[in-house]
């Protein structure tokens, strides 16, 4: 038997809220236990493409686990795979404009502690975001094309955290390319 896709907001603050520990676990577990499984899935470093890392790890772990439990209770499986792959693959670029937004409108933050509160709403939001996102894809048919889409965006993202977990990009996103000055 099929089920309809849940979305009551219930459900959704508690997975964000499930998403919110899981991303806080990664953040840190390679500082606590630093060892070559840790370093792929955890953040190695401050930087925003390292958090990206982690979001992408975090939604793609409490999506799996959900999964399981959705399957066993009747939901369409494949739907839900899908609709989790995808929401997935868009959750880091959620947390990237989402964390640039503040600074964006109100300058510099002025103490540590004000960019980790920002940064924690700011995750929350995004995985409220995610979250409809993925409830919206449940609803509708996914083409064989989109699928193999997010499939492949979703294999490309997970080679490219790894490949810039031991080598940072030549380029920041924000700097000026040499040469371009």
């Amino acid at each position: 038997m099929t089920k309809k896709p849940t979305g009551n907001w219930k459900s959704m603050l508690l997975k964000a809220l499930y998403l919110q520990i899981t991303f806080l676990i990664l953040h840190y577990a390679y500082d606590f236990f630093p060892n070559p499984v840790t370093e792929i899935f955890s953040g190695v470093s401050e930087a925003v493409y390292q958090h990206m890392k982690i979001a992408f790890y975090s939604y793609a772990l409490v999506s799996l686990i959900e999964f399981l439990i959705k399957r066993k209770q009747g939901h369409h499986a494949e739907k839900i795979g899908f609709a989790r792959i995808g929401a997935t693959v868009l959750y880091p670029w959620l947390i990237f404009t989402l964390f640039f937004t503040p600074p964006a409108y109100y300058g510099e933050y002025q103490t540590i502690w004000a960019e980790i509160v920002s940064a924690n709403i700011v995750l929350y939001i995004s995985s409220l975001g995610a979250i409809f996102i993925e409830r919206e894809f449940e609803k509708v048919i996914l083409s064989k094309e989109f699928k193999i889409m997010i499939v492949l965006l979703f294999v490309i993202l997970v080679s490219l955290f790894t490949i810039y977990t031991y080598r940072d990009p030549w380029f920041d996103v924000f700097a000026i390319p040499p040469g371009w000055e």
